[in-house]
């Protein structure tokens, strides 16, 4: 084993390039990290324990070979605040939120009032997909690049919200089918949920045209809540 080894990388980010201090030294991370280039740990359990040192790491890995180009990608956008893109349908680019986008006026499907405060959301953001890579994503027209509603995974359940104007064109379903595909080959998931309203007869539609199967909730029956679920591969169930 090498010790000390430190290695700056570089990729190339919406055609800008960026340098990557990837290293198993802890000084060299944090002088990187005051310099404010991004960073990547590369751990060895049978060195030092984990938790010992990385201070500033939001990413390690056992060798330097696992610091690929994903990877330096998102310590990169993780660095500079630029939103990860999850994926691209025919007309929708669905990425993170970013600080700068439009709020959400203050209606039921605000979030409590993630999308409809900018003090709020900006935690959202530096905390929901910092730590957790999931949450609720903005849905982008890409020939206007008017966000058009929100959609994502936030604890293994399916959620969406489609602006008044851009409702009926279908673009919920577009959205869903994509993120239910990267929420099983990304986030390794293997079973979804929905929830949605007894009288949500639109959500109830979009549930089933996703394939899911309504279940039995007791504890949120009386509350008029449905549950609806679906398994990534039907051998799991």
């Amino acid at each position: 084993r090498i010790e000390d080894m430190t290695i700056v990388k570089e990729v190339t980010v919406e055609g800008i390039r960026y340098p990557v201090t990837v290293s198993d030294d802890n000084e060299a991370l944090l002088a990187a990290a005051a310099a404010g280039r991004a960073i990547i740990g590369i751990w060895d359990p049978s060195v030092r324990p984990l938790g010992a040192g990385f201070d500033a790491c939001l990413y390690l890995v056992c060798e330097m070979e696992a610091a690929d180009d994903i990877l330096l990608e998102k310590a990169v956008r993780r660095q500079y605040g630029l939103p990860w893109i999850i994926a691209q349908t025919e007309r929708l680019l669905i990425r993170e939120f970013t600080k700068d986008d439009p709020m959400e006026a203050e209606s039921a499907d605000d979030g409590d009032g993630v999308f409809s405060d900018r003090a709020r959301r900006e935690d959202y953001i530096d905390n929901q997909y910092r730590f957790h890579e999931c949450g609720l994503w903005a849905l982008v027209l890409k020939k206007s690049g008017l966000i058009i509603g929100k959609a994502g995974i936030t604890a293994g359940e399916l959620g969406y919200h489609i602006y008044g104007p851009f409702r009926g064109r279908g673009y919920a379903f577009e959205a869903c089918s994509a993120i239910l595909g990267y929420a099983e080959e990304e986030l390794g998931l293997r079973h979804v949920r929905i929830k949605t309203g007894e009288g949500n007869e639109a959500s109830v539609r979009l549930a089933e045209a996703l394939g899911f199967s309504r279940t039995e909730d007791t504890g949120q029956k009386s509350e008029g809540i449905l549950t609806f679920e679906k398994y990534m591969h039907t051998d799991m169930r």
